[in-house]
């Protein structure tokens, strides 16, 4: 199967069934489609397919940092990469960086069967980062650029506190990621090229999943207190005992929620009032 796709100039590598109603995983900044591998290890109640953006991972490095690493030039190649491959039916998974990237694609594909989203906070205009993330000294480094392997060690485990068993593997990832991809990413946090992301959740309308870990060092979980999200999945933001990547930190607890929203969102579930009796039950 092939595993590399050219997406304006650029080699991207993914992975994954190539099938109608897939769920794309799209990872956070500084990770690549490793970070879920224990889903693709453990779910198999549907097709999954994740990409290394550009400057992560087996994807190569943008030619043009400053056109290429950002939220909007990502969203247009996800959009272009679904439609290479004829995908239909899909559901976006994504992970911080990759939640954002979902939220501005999903305007952009008709065919769109839901959004979740985890360990992220929406963009609004102008950007709002001291509402958005938790003060922190560790903030920073996720838009540096080069780092020592001391200064990646120190933020894989800010990401994941008390997880040693993954925070030499996250540091390697971290080590590994085109420096150019924070530093221009970075760059475009003042430069006006999101969307206003907060509105477009506002007003999407397909079945949608906010998910935060309680442990998380990164996202401020009040951001987004009394804003109405009229689709959202279980009529609350769902709240695990993970911090900022639950889905390595408690990947059987993750699957099971994407597996429930995935029938959910092609319609093969009950309500969400029906399916929250069962939810409280197992989960709480």
């Amino acid at each position: 199967m092939r595993e590399n796709l050219t997406i304006d100039g650029i080699n991207i590598y993914y992975k994954g069934n190539i099938k109608r109603g897939a769920v794309i995983f799209l990872h956070g900044g500084s990770l690549n489609a490793l970070a879920f591998r224990e889903q693709f290890r453990q779910i198999h109640a549907f097709p999954m397919l994740a990409l290394d953006l550009p400057g992560h991972g087996r994807s190569a490095p943008a030619g043009n940092p400053g056109a290429v690493y950002n939220i909007p030039a990502y969203a247009r190649l996800l959009v272009r990469l679904i439609h290479e491959l004829e995908l239909e039916d899909v559901v976006l998974a994504g992970h911080a960086i990759g939640a954002n990237v979902a939220i501005e694609a999903a305007a952009q594909l008709p065919a769109l069967r839901g959004l979740f989203l985890f360990s992220m906070n929406p963009f609004s205009i102008p950007v709002q980062l001291s509402s958005m993330c938790r003060p922190g000294p560790f903030l920073g480094y996720l838009v540096s650029g080069r780092m020592q392997p001391a200064e990646a060690l120190q933020l894989a485990e800010e990401l994941l506190p008390g997880n040693e068993a993954l925070v030499g593997q996250l540091a390697s990832w971290i080590l590994e990621t085109d420096t150019a991809a924070r530093l221009s990413f970075a760059a475009s946090l003042g430069l006006d090229k999101f969307a206003d992301e907060l509105s477009m959740l506002r007003e999407f309308t397909k079945p949608l999943a906010i998910l935060q870990g309680k442990h998380d060092r990164i996202i401020n979980p009040r951001y987004l207190d009394g804003i109405n999200l009229v689709s959202l999945w279980k009529n609350r933001i769902i709240e695990l005992d993970a911090g900022h990547i639950p889905q390595m930190e408690t990947p059987e607890l993750f699957n099971t929620l994407v597996e429930d929203f995935y029938c959910y969102a092609l319609g093969t579930a009950t309500t969400n009032k029906e399916q929250a009796g069962p939810f409280r039950q197992r989960y709480y």
